[in-house]
């Protein structure tokens, strides 16, 4: 069964270089989802080990990501 990610996630991590928090970790938007077009995995670099890891949306939505404001 496939679960739809909500809409919040989807723009967050659409946006390159945008800052997401689960409320433990930072992450910075490497790669957005949707580039190239159709793809449903995004690039996130952790802040504060500073590796680059690829998330499904399934798992971007699972993480409980929120924006973060400046």
């Amino acid at each position: 069964m496939v679960t739809a990610a909500p809409t919040q996630i989807d723009e967050a991590a659409a946006k390159q270089d945008a800052y997401l928090t689960d409320g433990v970790d930072l992450y910075r938007v490497v790669r957005p989802l949707d580039v190239p077009p159709r793809s449903e995995t995004a690039e996130l670099e952790n802040c504060w080990t500073l590796g680059i890891r690829t998330y499904t949306a399934d798992e971007l939505w699972r993480m409980g990501l929120r924006r973060v404001r400046a």
